[in-house]
């Protein structure tokens, strides 16, 4: 079981839920689009859970993440902004060290 806490702006979860219903997906998957400083920059897809998921179900949506993310997470936290999109935030437990993607000229 995950303990890991997801919540959602009112924004965030109207535009989830418009999303779901448009679209043949049960799940929104969090994924990792490089990091920069040592803070992973997490992005929202539409997608089905597979068996080497966790799954949290918060605010009556299912959002599935790799094993080792969610246990290395406390609190995610999902905002969206017109024309911008969703910006997602987060906090980790003190174990969590994601790699660099930064570049340094």
């Amino acid at each position: 079981e995950n303990l890991m806490q997801v919540t959602l702006s009112k924004d965030a979860y109207q535009a989830i839920e418009k999303y779901l219903a448009q679209n043949d997906y049960s799940a929104v998957r969090f994924y990792t689009q490089g990091s920069c400083c040592g803070e992973s920059q997490f992005k929202l897809s539409l997608d089905n859970p597979t068996d080497d998921d966790a799954m949290i179900e918060a605010e009556g949506f299912k959002f599935v993440l790799p094993q080792d993310v969610a246990d290395s997470l406390e609190k995610i936290h999902i905002d969206h902004y017109p024309r911008v999109g969703f910006r997602v935030r987060y906090e980790a437990k003190d174990d969590f060290t994601p790699g660099c993607g930064c570049i340094v000229g």
